[in-house]
């Protein structure tokens, strides 16, 4: 694995940070705190393209779950590195996991540019391999979630596979050996749901084992039809019909809670959204989608 050098990090104007490497990127500020945030730009167009920042994902997540007494952090599929580094700015000790080369290199520019670099660790990796058998007391994930067919071209960090669920499965299967005791998994699903329920929380039911106490809270407050989401995406509506066909009837974006002590998972609050052209409700987060698949607006 071939990591950024730790110095060429320089400003050329705002909204922008350059690597000398030729990786270039938005930047971010987080809750007025001298954090920037180097991502790929929205209109990267190659599979392993580096999430910039929404907030009805990682900025969500950040707020909600790090909470005073997390001394060690799991951030699975850590992109940027953004929620490893928040909780370094908390005073924990973080460690990011990824599969993409391209989002460690970013995660360790970020860590290095923030002065951070001694209090997190990026490893190249699927879900929990790169960690063993340690444990923490929260781990994160926004994982790739998109119900897709395994053929169509989407990006990494989104396709989800067929269900959606093809990383959610791995870290939930993993959860109750990597937490310490009373710790807590915060993950957001876009989930697909039949009969009211969705499919990542049966699949949590299923997978973590009963001790564990659970919790979905909407991110958004409605769920959506399979027909509206998919319009979002070319020529998926024979996937539409599929899934129709298999018992789901609509799509729902939550925060999966789950921990051994209920507390935990009551305690989340999670922080006001302001609805912005790509973030923030369904409607954004379609034209997101439609951004990235070449759909007209």
């Amino acid at each position: 694995m071939t990591s950024l050098p730790p110095s060429p990090v320089r400003r050329r104007h705002t909204n922008s940070l350059f690597i000398d490497d030729g990786l270039s990127a938005f930047t971010h500020p987080f809750s007025g705190r001298l954090l920037h945030i180097v991502t790929d730009r929205l209109n990267y167009a190659d599979s392993d393209r580096v999430f910039s920042l929404f907030p009805d994902e990682n900025i969500l997540l950040a707020q909600a779950v790090i909470v005073p007494g997390v001394t060690t952090v799991l951030d699975i599929g850590t992109g940027s590195g953004y929620f490893a580094l928040c909780a370094a700015c908390r005073g924990a000790l973080a460690t990011g996991v990824d599969i993409s080369h391209r989002a460690v290199a970013f995660a360790e520019a970020n860590a290095v540019a923030n002065r951070l670099k001694s209090c997190i660790a990026v490893f190249c990796g699927d879900t929990y391999d790169p960690v063993g058998d340690e444990t923490f007391n929260l781990i994160v994930s926004n994982p790739p979630f998109v119900p897709l067919p395994d053929s169509y071209g989407f990006h990494l960090a989104g396709h989800g596979g067929p269900d959606g669920t093809r990383v959610i499965r791995r870290v939930l299967a993993g959860a109750a050996g990597h937490l310490k005791g009373g710790g807590l998994l915060a993950m957001t699903c876009l989930s697909l749901q039949g009969g009211g329920v969705s499919l990542a929380l049966r699949l949590a039911r299923r997978l973590l084992p009963s001790s564990f106490h659970l919790r979905a809270i909407p991110i958004y407050p409605d769920s959506i039809s399979l027909t509206s989401f998919y319009d979002a995406f070319r020529d998926v509506g024979s996937w539409a019909e599929k899934l129709c066909a298999d018992g789901y009837d609509s799509m729902v974006y939550t925060l999966l809670l789950a921990s051994t002590n209920p507390a935990r998972v009551t305690n989340v609050v999670l922080p006001r959204m302001r609805d912005r052209r790509f973030s923030g409700s369904w409607q954004a987060r379609l034209r997101r989608y439609k951004y990235w698949t070449g759909m007209p607006l």
